[in-house]
């Protein structure tokens, strides 16, 4: 940037003052120039070198002189190089695009608008450069007849070179634009082709500003190391129409991402990675930066820097700087650039002023513009400047035009779209107008911008679609309510209809119940009568079943007195083993007690003795017979414990009745001789007791039979007589559910009646 320069500093150094060279001098070495571009054209285009060279000296000189730069101004500053771009953009044509004087002379018309108009701010200035400037030097040096109004008023005169449509850059033709209205199609196809290469769309309106504008940015993107300043109030376009200029130009369009702790290191990696892109891929690259985007005016300082010379000092750490020559040191050697360090580096930022174009996009709005301008004069000197005027009325009515087509306004509404256009334009420039008044009569700026002008139509199509909502709804409220005055109307015929069937069913109902109540209390007498029978007969057979028990007690009591010695006679053969029984088995001569316990199984078991001794004096003797039994004692056994003592014979128990009644047959003298005669001594024992008590529970036992045969009898007809009282209480029940099922329905049937006849009351 423009910074003082200490006299601590100057003191080192002799200072040398190199004045401006004059207007001659001026002339000689852009005619020098012109003259050899110019040699192969044909004879009368050649020969307008000198008319061209003089009129572009003519017009810098003067514009330099009396446009002087002010604090609202402070871009009007004018150099070698701005006359320089004349020139340039005159030798962008050939001799196709441009073989006769007339075109030449436009050519030139149209550069020193491109460099010298474009800039200028206000209406002002740029009439009194086309009239007191253009239309001087046209009269003068190119002896033109026609008015001021046909070079400068209607369509421009511009030139560009994207008239081709999908033409690659260098088959392109830097050519007259005959039919300016041609552009707006052009430019939409360009559109197009660019949102489908991109995620981010865009959807813009080419008016005749916004359509001389991109024409402007494509020429600076076009030319050699061609860099633009886009000045301009926000919402005019200038990004945009950026992006689609380098599309056009098939470069990539490169713009920082400002995040919340973005800085100065940040942007210088950034500045690497663009280098990179243009210097070592050899990319094509327009950088896209907008004022917005200064976090820290030092970037200003490598901006300055890289319009100037190209190069930002210290960008590169040592390690990648050498990265970069390495990747870059074969095509300087191809382009015969050396390949010492410093050569190839300098064929590096060549290659980055040769592919990056620098694009600003900046607000005159503040003090910023005009301090920057000042500070860092590269942003002048080195670009091409664009002045974004106001919106006129044309690019209003365009642009609404175009989102109210976009709009769903209805059939009705679109008739009266011209109308809605218009107003809006109206609103924007009577504030307009408003503002000018408020900044004369108090001095303060209220700025009208292109983003007002959207925000405006933004509001406009929120509430539109606010009021569709609101009116789609109130339709939707007022179908509702007829669709349910039509299932009303529904419903009260259905109720009504209802209704008919209703109450003969209520009535009928009615009648069916008197008819069960009539039945239930038939039934009801029939029951009680049925449960006076049935307590009766409960009563004989509780009585009945009293008087068995008493039977059964008075027997089981009688058997209690042998019970006892019996079961406890049982517990102990069961305690018997085989070979306890075996072992009497095996007596040859068994002792006298053996033989009497055995002898009494014998006669219990109905055995009689065998006859032993000689002929004539034989005895009966048990003995064999009772061995015959010892030899299988488990079969003995069971025949003992499974006597038949309730049927013992009366001749069994005479003939034991003598041996029950010895001294001799008592277990505790037997056990001495063995334990298991012991045992069946107190089974004969037992026997011989229990068939007397038997005896006596005889009598007990006929009348506990008979009386249970008669309480058999008795529970009979007492069961029979319960199922039918359960019958006639089953069918009490039934009716009584029936009855109840009868009233609920009744019930329902008279409540539904009451809604339906207040339903259809209301």
């Amino acid at each position: 940037g423009r910074s003082p320069t200490t006299p601590r500093m100057v003191r080192f150094f002799h200072l040398m003052f190199i004045p401006e060279l004059t207007e001659e001098t001026l002339r000689k070495i852009y005619s020098s120039i012109l003259g050899g571009f110019l040699g192969n054209f044909p004879a009368d285009v050649k020969n307008m070198t000198k008319q061209l060279v003089n009129s572009t000296c003519e017009i810098y000189m003067r514009i330099k002189d009396e446009m002087r730069p002010r604090p609202s101004k402070a871009h009007y500053t004018f150099n070698l190089r701005d006359c320089s771009k004349v020139f340039q953009g005159m030798m962008q044509v050939t001799t196709r695009s441009c073989g006769s004087p007339g075109t030449a002379m436009r050519l030139w018309i149209s550069e020193n608008m491109r460099c010298f108009y474009d800039r200028l701010v206000d209406d002002t200035d740029r009439d009194y450069f086309t009239e007191e400037l253009m239309m001087d030097v046209l009269r003068r040096n190119f002896n033109v007849t026609q008015s001021h109004d046909d070079f400068f008023r209607g369509s421009p005169i511009l030139f560009g070179d994207f008239l081709r449509f999908g033409a690659p850059p260098e088959q392109r033709m830097y050519e007259e634009i005959s039919d300016p209205n041609r552009l707006t199609r052009l430019f939409e196809e360009y559109l197009d082709e660019y949102n489908m290469t991109t995620s981010k769309q865009m959807s813009l309106v080419f008016f005749k500003d916004h359509c001389e504008h991109l024409t402007r940015i494509v020429r600076v993107i076009r030319q050699p190391r061609g860099n633009a300043l886009l000045v301009g109030v926000g919402g005019s376009g200038k990004q945009s129409l950026t992006r689609v200029a380098a599309a056009i130009q098939d470069c990539k369009c490169f713009q920082i991402e400002v995040a919340k702790n973005y800085n100065i290191q940040s942007f210088r990696a950034d500045l690497g990675s663009l280098y990179t892109k243009a210097g070592v891929e050899n990319t094509p690259v327009v950088f896209l930066f907008a004022d917005n985007q200064i976090v820290d005016e030092t970037m200003l300082e490598d901006i300055n820097n890289m319009l100037n010379t190209g190069e930002v000092p210290n960008l590169y750490a040592p390690e990648d700087k050498e990265k970069t020559i390495n990747a870059c040191t074969e095509p300087a050697r191809a382009a015969g650039q050396g390949d010492t360090r410093d050569s190839v580096y300098q064929f590096f930022i060549g290659r980055v002023r040769d592919n990056l174009h620098i694009v600003l996009c900046m607000s005159p709005v503040g003090d910023n513009f005009r301090r920057w301008c000042r500070q860092f004069p590269s942003l002048v000197n080195c670009c091409t400047i664009d002045w974004f005027s106001a919106w006129p009325e044309q690019a209003l009515h365009a642009v609404a035009n175009d989102i109210l087509e976009k709009m769903n306004l209805g059939t009705d509404s679109m008739k009266h779209k011209e109308q809605l256009v218009q107003m809006c334009t109206y609103l924007h420039q009577s504030v307009e107008q408003q503002s000018k008044k408020f900044l004369d009569s108090l001095g303060r700026y209220n700025y009208v911008t292109p983003t007002s002008y959207l925000e405006l139509l933004n509001i406009m199509e929120k509430m539109l679609e606010e009021k569709k909502t609101e009116i789609i709804k109130t339709k939707q409220r007022l179908l509702n309510g007829l669709e349910k005055l039509r299932e009303t109307e529904v419903s009260v015929a259905d109720l009504q209809q209802s209704l008919e069937k209703s109450r003969p069913v209520l009535v009928q109902t009615a009648k069916n119940i008197e008819v069960l109540m009539e039945k239930i209390e038939v039934d009801t007498a029939a029951a009680t009568e049925t449960r006076k029978a049935t307590a009766v007969e409960e009563a004989a057979a509780k009585s009945k079943a009293d008087e068995c028990t008493a039977i059964k007690n008075d027997a089981e009591a009688i058997l209690a007195k042998a019970l006892p010695e019996l079961e406890d006679s049982l517990k102990v053969l069961s305690t018997l083993n085989v070979g306890q029984i075996s072992e009497v088995a095996r007596y040859q001569s068994p002792p006298g007690g053996v033989k009497l316990v055995m002898m009494g199984v014998c006669i219990m078991m109905g055995i009689g003795p065998a006859m032993v001794g000689e002929v004539g004096k034989k005895q009966p003797d048990y003995w064999p017979k009772a061995k015959t039994l010892l030899q299988n004692p488990a079969a003995l056994l069971d025949s003992l414990m499974k006597y038949d003592r309730d049927n013992i014979p009366d001749k069994i128990i005479q003939k034991i009745e003598p041996l029950v009644k010895s001294e001799d047959f008592t277990p505790e003298k037997i056990k001495a001789s063995s334990f298991a005669c012991a045992a069946m001594c107190s089974w004969c024992h037992a026997m011989h007791k229990y068939h007397f008590v038997a005896l006596d529970v005889a009598p007990k036992r006929a009348m506990l039979a008979e009386a249970e045969s008669e309480l058999a009898v008795v529970t009979e007809r007492l069961n029979e007589a319960r199922a039918k009282l359960q019958g006639v209480e089953d069918k009490l029940n039934d009716l009584a559910q029936k009855q109840k099922t009868s009233e609920a329905k009744r019930e329902a049937l008279q409540k539904e009646v009451q809604v339906t006849e207040v339903k259809l009351g209301r």
